[in-house]
């Protein structure tokens, strides 16, 4: 990964913190494995990731209005149940960082 593309990551991903719900996962094109993520976080915009690749994991746990926590300097999101079970799950994006 580049130096520019590194710093990317660890500013815009790795090193934020939030906690809300799902608002929307989004299929791009057609495909289920690669997603956009939107997060409602309770400010004006909805936190939203771009192409995320996910497993079959990813698709079959986690919904739309799922619970997400990440602490600061977690690669980590928790999303939650409403009825209270939880997964750690590692975003990848395509490879793109890592």
């Amino acid at each position: 990964m580049d130096e520019q593309a590194d710093e990317f990551y660890r500013n815009e991903y790795v090193n934020k913190s939030f906690s809300g719900k799902i608002y929307n996962i989004v299929e791009y094109d057609y495909n289920p494995n690669k997603i956009v993520l939107s997060i409602d976080d309770g400010t004006e915009f909805h936190l939203t990731f771009g192409v995320t690749c996910v497993d079959n994991e990813f698709n079959e746990f986690v919904k739309k209005g799922d619970s997400v926590h990440k602490i600061s300097g977690s690669k980590y999101i928790k999303f939650c149940k409403p009825y209270g079970q939880c997964k750690d799950i590692e975003l990848n994006f395509c490879d793109k960082f890592k």
